[in-house]
Formats: structure tokens, C-alpha cells, sequence
């Protein structure tokens, strides 16, 4: 076994000495890129919009610092203007309102660039209602395979290779290009400049380019390095004795290898200090004042004579890098391994020294992945802890002044806490919670509630845990409510509709479900209770028995509620479609019912298709109210899915979807007099005026009006994670999608309805085992 730790005392020394003595530096400044591109980053608001335009260079990051001006022209309905010219801040960025009644997607184009860069076309999307908040937990649309999320500015920075993204912590955001590098090798944030915002560095092969953060999002380009060693990490921190914020560089190829430290000034001037020479195979570097005495120490990791991990820890004196004392060697059973990485120095144990974390790198297949916590005041190994695979990252979620570890733990799929216990200064690992399968991990304070939320990446979208103080121990976070209710007694056998039946302000509930061990059809009014929650009433004689002799078990496949008609398809043994009207709320009266072979059904116009249509082995029957046929249509057997939509001036027409899993709606979303047909699934589409959306997140379509602007708006839910993506609807368009996350097992998708008769609608999702999620409440955030 190796040792453990290995204290190492040095006090050899570099002697430094200035350029006049004849060093040469390490790195040498590069020729700032100019001015290629003028961007008009997407924008959404409600009313009016805030558009933003940078000036580019050729690694997509505005270039700072520009003279001149841009002028805009904006293509639309009931504009407040018609063109713009604006000037750029320090960043390279420029900003302009736009104002119309109508809500619709506006064509903005560059018309003329004095700064330089040629000009490009973007979209503004004006929404026409309230925004609304359903109470669940908010989302934000992430690159799918994002190798770093971090919160930064007002928002989240996501890196996926070397493509950049940004977007604004606030609700129905658009996703945002900030940089596009061929490849990045690494990345690393801190306030270079203090400012207030934080400022980001990246690097790719030997090169090192420095970004300024801009408060309320975006990157502007500073300054960019190359170094004579492929880069292999790059640390922020105080170092020397000036104060403000420097640059440490890692490099190293075969024969060449060191640190060069650049020396800031606070306001993006930098030199170049003496190079030390290190002959290490380096994996990766942070800084942290380790010994607290004011000034940042740099940790760099590093492979030993037999190619496994030890970190170095090195000081900046008067006479240039020495090492500090310690060095630390790993001895865990699954030694660090090349790809593992040190955290900045943080105070995890309360004792007023912060502590350096070494995460090692996820087992290919089998094994453990090491995580642990060193003090470089005795050298000693403070932590311990693997799992299989995990993400993780330090912050202060409990908000008492001292550091937590936050970890995603994989396969189980666990939220856990690690922080000090305040009494007797001892670490706990405590679970807080089940949750998706998680990439990766941030924390951040997005809605300015209590506590920060943590936010989890599961691969398509990050979505926010808002926290709360735990009521018994006070310094614990715990997740906050989300404001849902379950109403666990429906019983519910197949999926759930919510109807206006009476015509009074309120909800309907048209389902099968399972009463006394038999399944049937009812229909159940939806009332506020005493406590602010829901309740359902219905009469159980009002109820339609759909067994089929084998009681129990019966289960509606498709429900459709057609001018007054409920049409269920159900499965018993064989399939049956039933129509039915409801008697107010009192209850069903049988029509009709009729054995057929299908596997869906949808409202037909009432004229050529009849009442309803239903889908089967590549036929469309069509039928009237009383369920006699109209008439029939062949379409391809592999139709999952079928509607009727008007597209033309040619009048309705049978459409289908054929990708397995697929379904499909039609509405006229934006009452043109012609529908727009929406399938969901794994690929979304959006097809209608004249062209076709493909859309960035699947699932089960379902239409409402979220935002209250008369126009049915667009959900798409994903019932395997929770999630649910919203489209507003806009004239000729719509909005992109705003992400909220339920957290939840559920089994059908978001139903919007107004539940309490207050005209704001709440969200329903039938949950697996047969009862109803329902937010509680929705509820305006705007005037």
C-alpha cells in the first residue's frame, strides 16, 4: 500500500527576476480577433421585449470595448417602431425594447454595422398574457450533453465542448450563444476584475483566452494567451502581493512543463511573472488560502512516478514559486486517476480554514468514484466518500455561513447533503431526497426565496429544488413545497379529461375509473375546499359500468369530448367505443356504444367526419353522434395516431402520425380560421403556417390556455420525467418553450383547467397509481 500522505518541506526557491534581467515569460499575448459577426440573440417578454445584439469575433464572444453603432429593422404587426440604432456597452453588447398588442414573432435584421461585422437576423417573440407560475418547480432549457453547468450572472452557463450558452434565471428564458470555440479543454469562473460579476476562463490545447462576465448575462472577449506547453489548468486567485485577481497557468508536453502566473492590475492589465519549471504531469489546479493568511496558495494535481494522483502545493514569495510545506499523496482503494480534478478551497468544517477536494473520475463500467477532503493545515485527510458515479459542488445551501457538498449520487438516483454538524463539528451525509438521473449538479438563488435552490441537470432540461429551512433543525435545507396537492381516492383506469360542461366557472373531471372493483365512466365537478385545496363530487348512479363481464378489468385507450359528447375507447377483452352525454354534473346517460377494432380516436368536424373518428389497422371510420358510420378513409397501417384539421381552403381533412409513440392534435392556435396540427412524441413538431417547428422537447401534447390571452397555448409532457415544456401561442407562430418540472411519477400529461372558478387556471396530472396531481394554486404574477 502507498503511504497515505507524504509531507514534503521544501524551501528551495525559484529566484525571480524581471524582464529587464532577461526572463522569458511562458506565454506570450495573442492578437485579439476582430470584429466578424453582428448577432440578434432570441428574446422573449410579455407586452414588450428586450432585445439584445453583440458584435462578435471569430470564437463567437462579443468583443469588448467597441465605438460605433447598429441599427435594426423589425419586421411585424402593430409595432411600436420600425427601426433602431444602438449603441454598445463595454461588453459589446446592445439592448432595445419593442413593444406591440399583438402578441407574435418579430423579424429583427441588421441593417447596418458601423462597429464592424456583418450583419444577421434573429427572432423577438412578444407574448400576450399574464405570466403565469403553476406552482412547480421552474426549468431552463440545457445543451443535452452539457459537460458543465454553472450558475453565473443572473442565470446559467452551460458548456457543451466548446459551445457556451447562457440563459436567464427567469421564467421562459431563451437559451443563448455566448462563445463557440472549436474545442475547450477546461473552464474556470471568479471575479477577475470585481465588478460584481463573475468573469470566466477557457483554454484549448495551449491557448488561454480570458472572458469578462456582463452582469445580467453574456461574455465579452479581454485578452487571449499561448503558452509554450499544452495547457493543462488554469486557477483564479490572489496570489501575489498586488491583491487583485491574477491567472495561474499549468502547462506541460514532454520535455516543457511549469506554472506562469499573470499578474492582474483589477482592470484587465496583466504581466507576465517568472515561470517556474515543473516537470509534472499535470491534471488540473485551484487556488485557496489554505493557511489563512490572506494570500491564495495554488493546489495542482498531478501525476507521481507511478501515474497515479498527488497534488503539490505551491506559494508566491518575494522570490517567486515555492512549494509550501505539504504535498499530498492519495491512499484510497481507488486512487485518483487522470481526469480528476481539485475544487477552489472552500471552508467545509466551520474551523475558519478552507479545505481542498479532490473528485476523482467515474469507474468505466464497475467500481467506485472517489471523492475526498483534505486540510493542508496538519496535512491530514479530513473526508472520505464513493460511490459509483456522482456530481458534486460546495456551496453554502443551508445558509449558515460554512460551505456544504452537495452530490447527485447515481444508480440510486440520490440528492445528498453533506455539511458539519454545528454541535460537535462532525460531517453528515444525509439523503434529501430521491431524484431524476442527474449529470450534474449547480447551486444557485433564482427566485430570491430563503434559501438557494439546487439545480439538477437530467439531460434535457435543469430545473430548480427551491429550499427551505427545515423546521427541526434549523441549519438543514430541505425542498420547498412546489405547491402541488394529490387527491389519491380517483382510482383513475386510463387517461383523464378536464371539461366546462355546466358553463359556470369551474372544472369537470370525464374518466374511467375503478369504483367498488368495477371500472366505469363517470364524470366528477371539481370544487375548492375548506382549506384552500380541491375536492371532487359526483354521483356514483350517474356512472356508465364499462367492464364487459371482467370486472375490474376494463381501461379507457383513448377519450375525446366532442360538442357535448363523451367518446371513450375502451379496452375489455376486446375494444369498445362508447358515446355518452353528461347529464350537468349529475352524471353520464348512455348513447350508444359499438365494438370496434382501434387503437385511437379524435373529434371529427361534424359534417364529413362526422362526430368523432376512430383509428384502426390503417383505417379511419368516421361516425355521428349515435355511433353509425359516415363513411371510411384508408390511411397507412403504420398511423399511431389520428385528428381532423382544417389546413386549407379545401375544408377539414384526416391527418396522421406514423413515429411509434407519437400523438397528435390539431388547433387553430392563433384563430386564423385554419388549424395548426401538433405531434408529440419523441420528435415534436409544430406544422401550420406554412412551415414546421421542429421543437426541442418531446412528450404528450395537451392545449390550454396558459397564459390567458385567449390563444390555446401548446404543452408538451414528458411522462417518464415529469417535465413539461409550454408554447405560448402567438400570431403565425410560437413562443419557444418554457420548462417547469413536476418532480413527480406521473402517468398523463398536463391538463390545464380552471379548478376553483377564479378564471386562473391550475395544472392536473393523472398520477401512476391512479390519483390526480393538481397544482394548487396558479396564480398571476403580473398585474
Amino acid at each position: 500500500m502507498r503511504a497515505s500522505l507524504a509531507l514534503v518541506a521544501s524551501a528551495t526557491l525559484i529566484v525571480g527576476c524581471k524582464k529587464e534581467e532577461g526572463f522569458e515569460p511562458a506565454v506570450t499575448a495573442m492578437d485579439a480577433p476582430s470584429a466578424s459577426a453582428v448577432i440578434v440573440d432570441p428574446s422573449v417578454g410579455s407586452g414588450s421585449v428586450l432585445i439584445p445584439v453583440r458584435v462578435t469575433n471569430s470564437y463567437g464572444v462579443a468583443v469588448a470595448n467597441l465605438t460605433g453603432e447598429v441599427t435594426l429593422s423589425f419586421a411585424g404587426e402593430a409595432l411600436d417602431d420600425s427601426t433602431a440604432t444602438l449603441a454598445l456597452d463595454p461588453w459589446g453588447y446592445g439592448e432595445v425594447e419593442l413593444s406591440s398588442t399583438t402578441p407574435q414573432e418579430v423579424i429583427v435584421t441588421v441593417t447596418n454595422a458601423s462597429t464592424g461585422g456583418s450583419g444577421g437576423t434573429g427572432s423577438a417573440y412578444i407574448t400576450g398574457g399574464a405570466d403565469l407560475s403553476t406552482g412547480f418547480f421552474p426549468g431552463w432549457l440545457a445543451q443535452s450533453a452539457a459537460d458543465e453547468v454553472i450558475a453565473l450572472n443572473g442565470g446559467l452557463l452551460m458548456r457543451e465542448g466548446g459551445t457556451l450558452t447562457w440563459q436567464a434565471f427567469e421564467a421562459g428564458s431563451p437559451t443563448r450563444q455566448v462563445a463557440a470555440f472549436p474545442d475547450l479543454t477546461g473552464l474556470t469562473v471568479g471575479d477577475i476584475d470585481e465588478d460584481g460579476a463573475e468573469d470566466v476562463v477557457v483554454w484549448r490545447g495551449a491557448e488561454v483566452h480570458l472572458l469578462r462576465g456582463r452582469p445580467g448575462g453574456g461574455l465579452g472577449y479581454k485578452v487571449g494567451y499561448e503558452a509554450e506547453a499544452t495547457v493543462r489548468g488554469v486557477a483564479i486567485g490572489r496570489f501575489d502581493s498586488v491583491l487583485s485577481a491574477d491567472v495561474a497557468i499549468l502547462y506541460s508536453d514532454d520535455s516543457v512543463g511549469g506554472v506562469q502566473l499573470l499578474s492582474g492590475d483589477g482592470v484587465w492589465g496583466f504581466e507576465p511573472t517568472e515561470p517556474r519549471e515543473l516537470f509534472f504531469d499535470f491534471w488540473g489546479a485551484s487556488a485557496g488560502d489554505w493557511d489563512n493568511d490572506g494570500r491564495d496558495e495554488l493546489a495542482m494535481l498531478a501525476s507521481d512516478e507511478d501515474g497515479m494522483g498527488v497534488v503539490y502545493r505551491y506559494e508566491l514569495g518575494d522570490a517567486g514559486w515555492a512549494t509550501a510545506g505539504i504535498t499530498l499523496a492519495d491512499d484510497l482503494d481507488r486512487p485518483m486517476r487522470p481526469g480528476s480534478r481539485v475544487l477552489p478551497g472552500v471552508d467545509i468544517t466551520g474551523d475558519g480554514l478552507q479545505e481542498l477536494l479532490v473528485v476523482g473520475v467515474p469507474p468505466d463500467t464497475t467500481g467506485q468514484q472517489p471523492l475526498a477532503m483534505y486540510t493542508f493545515a496538519s496535512g491530514t485527510k479530513v473526508y472520505e466518500l464513493s460511490w459509483g458515479s456522482f456530481a458534486v459542488t460546495p456551496s453554502d445551501v443551508s445558509g449558515d455561513g460554512t460551505a456544504d457538498l452537495v452530490v447527485t449520487e447515481h444508480d440510486p438516483d440520490v440528492l445528498r447533503i453533506i455539511s458539519v454538524d454545528t454541535d460537535d463539528g462532525q460531517l453528515i451525509n444525509r439523503t434529501a431526497g430521491d431524484i431524476p438521473p442527474t449529470q450534474s449538479v449547480a447551486v444557485a438563488d433564482t427566485d430570491g426565496e430563503d434559501l438557494p435552490e439546487i439545480l439538477l441537470h437530467d439531460g434535457a432540461v435543469i430545473y430548480g429544488l427551491p429550499g427551505e429551512r427545515d423546521e427541526e433543525v434549523e441549519a438543514r435545507w430541505k425542498t420547498r413545497s412546489e405547491g402541488s396537492v394529490l387527491f389519491g381516492g380517483l382510482a383513475a383506469a386510463g387517461p383523464v379529461l378536464t371539461v366546462e360542461i355546466d358553463g359556470s366557472a369551474g372544472t369537470e373531471l370525464l374518466l374511467a375509473r375503478t369504483i367498488s372493483g368495477v371500472v366505469a365512466l363517470q364524470v366528477l365537478d371539481v370544487v375548492s375546499d375548506e382549506e384552500g385545496g380541491f375536492k371532487f363530487t359526483g354521483s356514483t348512479a350517474g356512472r356508465i359500468d364499462v367492464d364487459g363481464g371482467a370486472s375490474g378489468a376494463a381501461t379507457a385507450l383513448d377519450l375525446a369530448y366532442c360538442d357535448g359528447v363523451l367518446y371513450a375507447l375502451i379496452s375489455d377483452g376486446g375494444t369498445t367505443l362508447y358515446a355518452a352525454t353528461p347529464d350537468g354534473v349529475e352524471g353520464l346517460d348512455l348513447v350508444a356504444q359499438l365494438d370496434v377494432s382501434a387503437s385511437a380516436i379524435a373529434c371529427g368536424d361534424g359534417a364529413t367526419f362526422g362526430a368523432v373518428v376512430v383509428l384502426g389497422g390503417g383505417e379511419v371510420a368516421a361516425y355521428d353522434a349515435s355511433l353509425a358510420l359516415i363513411g371510411q378513409t384508408s390511411v397507412s397501417t403504420s398511423a399511431e395516431d389520428v385528428a381532423v384539421a382544417t389546413l386549407s381552403g379545401s375544408g377539414p381533412e384526416i391527418v396522421t402520425c406514423e413515429t411509434p409513440g407519437c400523438s397528435l392534435l390539431a388547433a387553430d392556435l392563433d384563430l386564423d380560421g385554419f388549424d395548426e396540427v401538433i405531434e408529440g412524441g419523441d420528435a415534436p413538431t409544430i406544422t401550420g403556417w406554412a412551415s414546421s417547428w421542429s421543437l426541442p422537447l418531446g412528450g404528450v401534447p395537451t392545449l390550454g390556455d396558459f397564459d390567458g390571452d385567449g390563444l390555446d397555448d401548446v404543452l408538451f409532457t414528458d411522462i417518464s420525467t415529469g417535465r413539461i415544456a409550454i408554447h405560448l401561442s402567438l400570431v403565425g407562430a410560437v413562443a419557444p418553450a418554457r420548462v417547469q418540472h413536476t418532480r413527480r411519477s406521473i402517468a398523463g400529461p398536463a391538463l390545464l383547467a380552471d379548478g376553483d372558478g377564479d378564471e386562473i387556471r391550475e395544472v392536473f396530472m393523472l398520477e401512476v397509481s391512479g390519483g390526480l396531481y393538481m397544482s394548487r394554486p396558479s396564480t398571476s404574477v403580473t398585474e
